[in-house]
């Protein structure tokens, strides 16, 4: 699980990031940052009705987003500073779990944050 210090977490944040981050994408992902004021980077995942309508498959893909995201940090391989919100499109659900992670690493590398 992603540590709490790690997670983007209130409203004004989101909206910030939302409205004023930079875009970066990979296949079916895409990564919406905006630089922070602290020395590490804090994620949140965001996977949308339209991806599926059953909670299940949303909460699974967050899941395995968040897991990559905390191997990373963990690795120290992210850079520090910024905001980032990981978003799916819709077919993420048929994704192989390799295929996600490839697709995840691919948009942090594209958006410099890796």
């Amino acid at each position: 699980m992603l540590s709490a210090k790690f997670r983007l977490r209130q409203d004004k944040d989101f909206t910030r990031v939302f409205r004023g981050g930079r875009r970066a994408s990979a296949g079916l992902v895409l990564i919406t940052f905006s630089p922070n004021r602290l020395r590490e980077p804090r994620y949140a995942v965001v996977v949308g009705t339209k991806v599926s309508k059953r909670a299940v498959v949303r909460n699974r893909l967050k899941r395995r987003i968040r897991e990559q995201l905390r191997l990373l940090i963990k690795d120290k391989v992210v850079r520090g500073g910024f905001d980032a919100i990981v978003s799916v499109r819709p077919g993420a659900d048929k994704l192989r779990a390799a295929i996600l992670e490839a697709q995840v690493e691919a948009a942090l590398i594209r958006a410099r944050l890796l």
